[in-house]
């Protein structure tokens, strides 16, 4: 891996170095000392000074980009209620994903992978982290998404949704780590299927044995 480049902040170069390192090999296989190499740190108190810890660079990782696509999210979010289409699952799906979507293929998309990684370690809960009450632009997509499914039961909303983010974030890092480029086209079918996909989840009816253990369940 290349190191970050020298002209930033230290503690953005820490965040970007950690992004990527842990992003490409996973939270458990990279050391404390990889990520201040790859930052260009000999002092190895210059992780400690500016995070407190090793969990406290990861919660840092999140929040350098969250800001960033919540902006992003809520400017998207904005346009469509401006269209009237508040309504349209698939468009909200589409603009709740989309900040995610436009770094697949930038300097950034190594947050996909480093958030595909939390997403699978059983130590870090990324879905409740990314549905914190503090990410305004989030939260007001899961609302209109929960207005449009009105008939799911609160908590078969909760797994689906999570399933639907899990399942954006895992394909996404996925396509990432092709080997080869895909065309254009390609890559705006992905796309395409991915929303399809997620709004497939959420749409779904409740299947016979479904709506049966939720009756036992509540009796």
């Amino acid at each position: 891996m290349e190191n970050v480049k020298q002209d930033l902040p230290t503690r953005v170069k820490l965040i970007l170095a950690a992004e990527r390192l842990l992003g490409e090999r996973g939270f458990q296989h990279v050391s404390v000392k990889e990520i201040l190499a790859a930052a260009g740190q000999r002092n190895e108190s210059a992780l400690q000074y500016h995070f407190g810890s090793r969990a406290g660079l990861i919660a840092a990782v999140f929040a350098y980009r969250v800001d960033q696509i919540e902006a992003r999210r809520i400017e998207l979010l904005n346009a469509l209620e401006a269209e009237g289409r508040s309504g349209d699952l698939r468009a909200v799906l589409g603009a709740a994903l989309g900040p995610l979507v436009e770094v697949m293929d930038s300097e950034d998309k190594y947050y996909l992978l480093f958030a595909v990684q939390a997403l699978f370690d059983p130590k870090f809960d990324l879905p409740s982290f990314i549905e914190a009450p503090s990410m305004d632009g989030l939260g007001r997509a899961v609302s209109w998404i929960r207005a449009a499914v009105p008939d799911l039961p609160d908590h078969v909303f909760g797994m689906r949704l999570r399933l639907a983010i899990e399942t954006s974030i895992g394909a996404m890092a996925r396509w990432i780590r092709a080997e080869t480029a895909p065309d254009s086209h390609a890559q705006a079918l992905f796309v395409s299927n991915l929303l399809d996909t997620a709004e497939a989840i959420l749409r779904a009816p409740l299947s016979g044995e479904s709506a049966r253990i939720i009756k036992e369940t509540a009796s």
